[in-house]
């Protein structure tokens, strides 16, 4: 039986998979009783049963969702004259609900109503003397239907697969609407679309038709009126439910995409490939380590401190079992320790696939560095850049291989001012200067991609997303507090965050892509228009050159 409890004790699992709109019902007026089901991901095993059973495909959407929640319950009550009354439910079908739709004749025996006879839309398909009753598909033994949700009796929610043709794979499906009176009513063309309407009509009773010919029941609109749906119009017979003009922006995939969509490296990567990477002894790098290790690949933890580089080193080697795991110490922040860190690869390793920049500390007060540079942007910035720059023959040499800095999405707030590389015209507070080096992050990596066309090197950026790290261990007590605070139910954890770095890193769909920037989320976005300008690149690039060569 699932495990239904009070949604603020699972506050940050529903606030990610509900997109905020628990938050929305905890302050309505008259709303009580705000519970979300939590339940466990599905296993793959029973989604490839699924399959095979129904000889259908899961639309990738569907199947990204079941990888993060085996369904989906969210209910909600109101409060009249002392009493708490059932209302609102968002319900989708676990994978083992997700059960064929019965289609006996009889069920289907009212006059013009879908009789199952064929697939196409019927021109004179009304029920005589029925105004309003729409012109209906029917649907046959052709098409596959499954139930989504049943919408609490008022009807049924289905996934529909048309046109199949026996003992042949299904693979196109659709989201209709079964109603009480045995109509069809076309929701959505997927399922993110629809989970999008579930989510923003709140689970009203009878929300779905609002996309009938008729509409709800005056008792449901009379529900409407009170708790006013986030996208309701007073011309919902008419919106388009695939429309932007109708739709908000909400981005459900953002809610269960990551985990579902889990890198695939090219199999002569996955046991042999020496790995560089800086800041490995906790947070983000770390995790990304541990998946490069359970690969079978050869890890280096470039590690500042000993004891947490030891620490990770044994932690990885024993939950992996993978023994060719090794540390080396490097502080970023001198170039000489750089030069020494890099000798030693160069020296030692026959190969190099995959370097992995993760470099990142924030909120310094004002250091000057040995080497003439502020700290951060030392720490941050030029010691990367050497590094990778002093181990790009290693790596022309063991290509196919890959460049992945982690950058952020603050970089947009960033700005470029070559005086601030040793401490000039900078304002030290919170994330100001950090947000200029990941500006720099990815303008020299967009420009080192150019410099490697043709290699078989690629070069790319990527925002882990706001996650839950030491990054902000040198901000003032307060506000790692509140952070702390707030990021329990909003930050990804780092396991979270290292995941589009991994992907960046050994997934087959970013094979041969270079000079680009990924979200969080895996998807290719564009950075700011800083970061895309060209010429700045090529200065800044050359101004880095010069200052990491002389000293």
């Amino acid at each position: 039986m699932e495990d239904i409890k009070d949604s603020l004790a699972f506050k940050g699992v529903a606030e990610r998979l509900t997109l905020g709109i628990t938050r929305i019902l905890e302050n309505m007026p008259g709303v009580v009783d705000v519970r979300f089901a939590e339940r466990e991901p599905a296993e793959k095993r029973s989604l490839l049963s699924w399959e095979q059973k129904n000889t259908c495909i899961l639309p990738e959407d569907l199947r990204d969702f079941y990888l993060t929640t085996d369904g989906f319950t969210l209910t909600w009550s109101v409060k009249l004259d002392n009493e708490c009354v059932p209302l609102g439910c968002m319900m989708v079908n676990s994978v083992a609900r997700l059960c064929p739709l019965l289609q006996p004749v009889s069920i289907f025996s009212l006059p013009n109503a879908p009789s199952l006879a064929d697939l196409d839309w019927e021109e004179n398909g009304t029920e005589s003397g029925s105004e309003h009753a729409p012109a209906a598909p029917h649907f046959d033994s052709r098409s596959r239907i499954f139930e989504l949700d049943s919408c609490g009796g008022s009807g049924k929610v289905c996934l529909v697969y048309k046109n199949c043709t026996p003992g042949v794979v299904a693979q196109k499906s659709e989201i209709w609407f079964l109603d009480r009176s045995l109509y069809w009513h076309f929701l959505t063309a997927t399922f993110t679309s629809y989970y999008r309407l579930m989510i923003t009509h709140l689970g009203l009773p009878e929300w779905q038709y609002a996309f009938t010919q008729y509409g709800p029941s005056p008792q449901a609109k009379q529900w409407a009126s009170l708790y006013q749906p986030l996208t309701f119009s007073s011309d919902l017979s008419l919106a388009d439910p695939a429309g932007d003009s109708y739709l908000n922006k909400l981005d459900p995939t953002k809610a269960f995409k990551g985990k579902a969509k889990v890198p695939a490296p090219k199999k002569k990567q996955s046991a042999q490939c020496n790995l560089g990477s800086t800041a490995k002894s906790q947070g983000i790098g770390k995790f990304i380590a541990l998946d490069f290790a359970r690969r079978g690949a050869r890890v280096i933890l470039a590690c500042r401190s000993e004891s947490r580089g030891t620490a990770a080193l044994k932690e990885i080697k024993e939950k992996t079992g993978n023994s060719d795991i090794h540390l080396r110490l490097v502080d970023l922040s001198s170039l000489d320790s750089v030069r020494e860190f890099a000798k030693g690869i160069l020296e030692d390793e026959k190969a190099l696939h995959i370097l992995v920049n993760n470099a990142g500390v924030s909120g310094l007060p004002r250091q000057i560095t040995k080497d003439g540079f502020d700290m951060c942007f030392a720490t941050n910035h030029l010691g990367p850049f050497l590094l990778t720059n002093l181990l790009l023959d290693l790596m022309k040499h063991s290509t196919p291989a890959r460049i992945v800095t982690l950058s952020s999405v603050n970089h947009k707030k960033g700005q470029v001012d070559f005086s601030h590389f040793h401490g000039e015209n900078l304002t030290y507070y919170m994330d100001k200067v950090y947000n200029h080096t990941k500006l720099h992050n990815i303008i020299c990596t967009n420009e080192l991609a150019r410099r490697l066309q043709g290699t078989g090197v690629t070069a790319n950026s990527v925002h882990p997303g706001v996650v839950m790290t030491e990054v902000m261990r040198h901000y003032p007590f307060i506000v790692r507090f509140l952070f702390s605070l707030i990021g329990f139910f909003f930050f990804k954890s780092p396991e979270e965050g290292a995941v589009s770095s991994i992907y960046c890193a050994v997934a087959e769909e970013t094979e041969g892509i270079t000079g680009k920037y990924f979200d969080s989320d895996c998807s290719m976005v564009l950075p700011a228009p800083l970061a895309r300008d060209a010429a700045l690149a090529v200065k800044d690039f050359e101004i880095c050159e010069r200052l990491t060569s002389k000293l």
